[in-house]
């Protein structure tokens, strides 16, 4: 990107409640949790009354009841993205990852140093060495309420959000528990892989990845996706932007071939600048790059990375823009960059930037998330992103 590109005014956009809808999402990431609990291939637990055995075929009424459930009418996914966790496949993982914990927790001596053996040992992704512990275990003994309690505290992004769970067990577990559950394990791996297998369906995750899910007949949710707002609402704002004289990008917890997909068939694509697009991928990318300096490193939001990215696109290298608050030139230009969002983590890593923050009501907080967005400094809070091209134009 040369200095006159840099000239131009920037607007960078989350997706997931700003454009696209999520549902579709928290509908994957429910049946995540409820696979890996009841599913045979992971811990098999007997599920409790009003859940249903697992199975790849699910009708809507079964994935209402089931979100029901393990979300609590959704007061979990409040909960989760009020700790600025920004991907749905993270809500999938927390939610799963403490429930773990919760079954492993109030043992006994004996049954605790079992516990240990077997994490220590080192567990593979389905958790087949648990799964015989938990065998007999009813999932009427699960709260899934508990989540709702004061064990997060002010906890804030992933990072944190994971010692925190750590914390619910035994000291004599913990270490052992930690090493198998972080984020960069083979289970953090695999709760991202069953989300694709449920968001995309069989078909097209064999499109995308070139191989056969491990459970097959999974519809795939993609296909039931709407946007936030009607389809020439979106067109006719993001069209007024560019007019404006603004340069569109994107950053998102999406992987690209989810992002791509919608956005190309609603023919919104052509607004946003390709040097300008942050997914999943990226981030997953500069992760591994920066892992043998920065052991452990999450670059996902609320960390600044994925907007940074987007603003700077290749003028930077990964290392310049991980350690860019060492680095003040890195910094936009006061006024020559927005970002527009509809969560903490949003809101958290456009500050760290010190960009502009326009903070939307669409997302799963709606209304609610006004105060929010207030206490943390949001320049302009809106209803949607229809009303951003008449702010702008003042």
């Amino acid at each position: 990107m040369t200095g006159e590109q840099l000239k131009i005014p920037k607007i960078i956009f989350d997706m997931d409640g700003v454009i696209t809808g999520e549902d579709c999402y928290w509908d994957a990431a429910a049946l995540v949790v409820w696979e890996m609990l009841v599913g045979e291939h992971f811990l098999g637990l007997r599920p409790a009354e009003g859940l249903p055995p697992f199975k790849p075929e699910v009708e809507a009424r079964e994935i209402a009841r089931i979100r029901k459930t393990i979300f609590q009418d959704d007061r979990v996914i409040s909960l989760i993205k009020e700790k600025a966790v920004n991907s749905n496949s993270d809500l999938a993982y927390f939610v799963f990852t403490f429930h773990l914990a919760q079954l492993l927790c109030n043992k006994s001596a004996e049954e605790e140093g079992k516990v240990r053996a077997v994490l220590e040992e080192g567990l593979t992704p389905e958790l087949k060495q648990l799964s015989e512990y938990l065998q007999l275990r009813e999932l009427s003994g699960i709260d899934f309420a508990a989540v709702l309690g004061a064990w997060s505290e002010e906890a804030r992004g992933p990072q944190e959000l994971s010692k925190k769970i750590f914390g619910l067990l035994p000291e004599s577990c913990s270490a052992a528990f930690q090493d198998n559950f972080a984020l960069s394990s083979p289970l953090y791996n695999k709760v991202r892989t069953v989300f694709q297998e449920w968001y995309l369906g069989e078909h097209k995750y064999r499109d995308v990845y070139g191989k056969t899910p491990a459970v097959r007949g999974k519809k795939g949710l993609i296909y039931e996706e709407k946007p936030v707002l009607p389809v020439e609402i979106i067109h006719s704002s993001l069209q007024e932007l560019c007019e404006q004289g603004w340069l569109l990008g994107i950053a998102t917890g999406r992987p690209l071939n989810e992002l791509f997909a919608p956005l190309e068939q609603m023919d919104l694509w052509k607004y946003f600048d390709d040097n300008s697009v942050v997914t999943f991928d990226v981030v997953e990318k500069a992760e591994k790059t920066m892992r043998h300096e920065l052991d452990g490193v999450s670059l996902g939001k609320p960390h600044p990375f994925p907007f940074l990215k987007a603003y700077w696109g290749d003028s930077y290298t990964v290392r310049e823009l991980v350690l860019s608050s060492k680095i003040s030139r890195l910094l936009p230009e006061p006024g020559t960059c927005w970002v527009v969002g509809d969560s903490l983590a949003d809101l958290l890593g456009a500050k760290k930037m010190e960009a502009l923050f326009a903070g939307v009501l669409t997302g799963h907080g709606g209304v609610n998330y006004r105060r929010l967005f207030e206490e943390g400094g949001a320049d302009v809070i809106l209803p949607d992103i229809s009303y951003f091209p008449a702010y702008l134009g003042k």
